[in-house]
């Protein structure tokens, strides 16, 4: 007997939830920015790897809990679950994208989904009663449950490099491990506890893995499994989506194995009246209790659902799905995109990057806004760490040109002190001598300030030019401008100090003056860094197969592999199913760095 009040109460809202205080944010080259799911073995955290060129993709990244990366047989059971997953390409299953060893822990990083679980779906429409009985639900749902036998199907045909199948049994079909993205997508999530041969951890006899509501008799049984295991799950998923009940799930789990082995199951139209006979039948054989008289395989339970789609009116297609999404989530889903959008920005921030705006010419407007000194840049059209004062490089205006050149000769030495209290001036004149001088030429540049400058060494006068008296008179003053004032042609210093904070060496400059000599000297050289010797880390990656990682000649392992290497370039190569000759992969690695390879491969 169905038990009415078993509902969808248990099925938890997937928000995702701000990290905690201790919690870190970094894994690798991963920030890590808000907690999607926790279990007692690992959590998932939404996460953005950072990378050049403004790189803005999120992802998924599931760890194993630090304090049981030492267990054997939890890394073991992850291994195998990076290994499976990489070879599954389909687009109704989750992709794996990298995986590796990072701060003491493991961790499989994954395409981000936006969008909820079939579980979260289910219990949005089973809250409208009119929405639950009609043709349009029904449709959906065989448009769902088709998709993702075809993702199981892909799965549950890999073979190994030899040909032979490797006999893959997800072992954890449910709703909750059933997503549906926004925009109508389908996919198959978590193939942690997944069997197939070759597997690293094997399963203790008697062991029970996956959800028991949704588990296939031979399953709890613990007798030989095979891929029709899923198919039961699926029947499963396919009863309590058209009736928007629970099947087999009661109080405890004794009543519920209690339930898989012995209720015996009505059709859907039983407690949803208008279900088609085609899509009962559908139901029932998947749910067969005998495994030899259950539908065969995923792929013939999907081209069940796909002849009962086509005798309708119109075809349900992926942009019907999204649109009762878009209907059912309207407030998660713009929520979900918003902390997306949030928390990636705020991981950039993190890295201590801020982008500068692009089309802009950062040399533009010097003025600035209105208040703004002259020569100070506008922090909009930097790029500076965070945190620190933004940095001015902006030229200072350029000088206007000296008047015309003139027959005279005039008294270069230093003008009378400003008004404004120790105001240093930089002086610019360009005299040019032509009449009455001889032809000669000269072009003088002198930095006067009021206070010494502590890098200049003032050396004593020259004993033959110790006796001259400097003259302050011109030697001739015939055709003198009347009205020439070389303050005009003075920029203030003050205007320009945040310019250069810090010189450019260079080499001793010798300035002679009547009062001595000024040399500035060069500063003296840096010693040099330090050599960082620490290795660094590879993780290899081979969609389509498995491929042996040599080094120089070594075997070094079977992908998926994390090999460490000293820092450097490197050449592996890659033996796609063991044959030879490899392909050769080059690779960069940075001191305590962290390098990921992904080569597609295929027999």
């Amino acid at each position: 007997m169905i038990d009415a009040s078993a509902e969808w109460s248990d099925v938890p809202d997937d928000t995702p939830e701000r990290l905690d205080d201790h919690e870190a944010d970094r894994l690798g080259r991963y920030v890590l920015c808000r907690r999607l799911a926790d279990g007692g073995m690992g959590t998932v955290y939404l996460a953005k790897a950072e990378g050049p060129g403004g790189f803005e993709r999120a992802f998924a990244i599931k760890r194993i809990h630090p304090h049981l990366s030492r267990r054997k047989d939890l890394v073991e059971m992850f291994l195998d679950e990076a290994r499976l997953s990489a070879r599954i390409h389909h687009p109704n299953v989750c992709s794996t994208i990298d995986f590796g060893e990072a701060d003491g822990t493991w961790f499989l990083a994954m395409e981000y989904l936006l969008g909820e679980s079939f579980a979260s779906l289910v219990r949005a429409v089973a809250e409208v009663p009119e929405l639950l009985r009609s043709e349009r639900w029904r449709a959906i749902v065989a448009r769902v449950v088709a998709d993702a036998a075809e993702g199981l199907h892909a799965a549950h045909e890999l073979s190994d490099e030899q040909g032979a199948p490797l006999g893959v049994v997800h072992r954890d079909v449910s709703p909750q491990n059933l997503f549906v993205t926004y925009d109508g997508g389908v996919k198959v999530l978590d193939f942690g506890v997944a069997r197939a041969e070759g597997r690293i951890h094997q399963t203790r006899s008697g062991a029970l893995k996956g959800k028991v509501a949704y588990m296939a008799p031979e399953q709890l049984a613990s007798r030989p499994l095979d891929r029709r295991a899923d198919v039961f799950a699926l029947g499963v998923c396919l009863w309590e989506a058209l009736t928007g009940k629970r099947l087999f799930k009661r109080e405890t789990d004794l009543e519920t194995i209690q339930n898989v082995t012995t209720l015996e199951v009505p059709p859907p139209s039983e407690l949803v009246p208008g279900i088609e006979p085609a899509l009962d039948a559908c139901v029932l054989a998947a749910l067969a209790r005998d495994p030899d008289a259950r539908t065969p395989s995923a792929r013939a339970l999907a081209t069940t659902l796909e002849d009962y789609l086509h005798r309708r009116a119109g075809a349900t297609t992926r942009a019907d799905i999204a649109t009762l999404m878009s209907e059912r989530f309207s407030g998660r889903k713009e929520a979900k995109r918003e902390i997306v959008r949030t928390e990636l920005a705020g991981a950039e921030e993190r890295s201590g990057v801020v982008p500068v705006p692009q089309g802009r010419d950062p040399t533009a407007s010097l003025a600035g806004p209105p208040g703004q000194r002259v020569g100070e840049a506008t922090p909009s059209l930097m790029r500076a760490r965070v945190g620190e004062a933004t940095p001015s490089f902006v030229p200072a205006p350029s000088v206007p040109p000296p008047p015309a050149p003139v027959a005279t000769t005039v008294d270069a030495s230093p003008p009378a002190p400003s008004p404004r209290p120790r105001a240093p001036w930089l002086l610019v004149a360009g005299l040019i001598g032509v009449a009455g001088v001889g032809g000669a030429a000269a072009v003088t540049a002198v930095l006067w300030e009021d206070t010494p400058d502590p890098s200049v060494t003032v050396l004593p006068a020259s004993p033959e030019r110790a006796d001259e008296t400097p003259t302050d008179t011109p030697t001739d003053t015939t055709d003198a401008p009347p009205d020439l004032d070389l303050s005009e042609l003075a920029v203030p210093v003050e205007a320009v100090e945040d310019v250069a904070p810090t010189p450019t060496p260079v080499a001793t400059v010798t300035t002679d003056e009547p009062r001595g000599r000024r040399v500035r000297r060069a500063p003296d050289p840096e010693p040099p860094a330090p050599v960082d010797t620490r290795p660094g880390r590879v993780n290899v990656v081979t969609r389509g197969g498995w491929a042996d990682v040599y080094l120089r000649g070594r075997l070094l392992g079977r992908t998926p592999r994390s090999v460490e290497l000293p820092a450097g370039d490197h050449v592996l190569e890659l033996r796609p199913f063991g044959q030879s000759p490899g392909r050769e992969i080059r690779v960069h690695v940075e001191p305590g760095g962290v390098e990921r390879v992904v080569e597609p491969v295929s027999q």
